[in-house]
């Protein structure tokens, strides 16, 4: 598994490295006898910069103008978000037994959400397993969390 750096901390990193290029290419391209740049350029060139990057991180984390902010109590790991071989065809559940190792707020989840699955393993083999199912934690205000 790849660790990836998160999407609050990649987004803004973004902005801030297209907005860079797009100040510095036109120095890169004039001639170098007309690189005289005065020092009140590059302040204003870095204050646009700044405010560019604060903008594109503000509007992270909202979706159609509405600020959405999902407690750390209510994210779930995404590595625990399995899919399943059933004999219904193709389940898709978080496992309990991961949520119980990575996932905090384990004994708070609600007992509703839990059931129990039948699937095949790699084997082939059907085994049982317990799962909570997505729609019903959703439900209860709990999102995946991606990292």
């Amino acid at each position: 598994m790849t660790t990836t750096l998160s999407r609050k901390l990649l987004q803004p990193l973004v902005a801030a490295s297209l907005a860079l290029a797009l100040v510095v290419s036109p120095l890169s391209t004039a001639p170098a006898e007309a690189r005289h740049l005065r020092h009140g350029d590059f302040v204003a060139a870095m204050v646009a910069l700044g405010l560019f990057g604060l903008i594109v991180s503000s509007e992270a984390g909202r979706r159609n103008g509405v600020t959405v902010t999902v407690p750390r109590s209510k994210r779930l790991p995404e590595a625990c978000l399995k899919s399943y071989d059933t004999p219904d065809g193709e389940r898709v559940a978080f496992s309990a037994s991961c949520l119980r190792n990575h996932f905090r707020g384990y004994r708070s989840l609600p007992s509703s959400c839990k059931g129990t699955l039948r699937y095949f393993d790699r084997y082939g083999y059907l085994r049982t397993t317990k799962v909570y199912r997505p729609r019903c934690l959703q439900e209860h205000g709990y999102r995946i969390y991606y990292d």
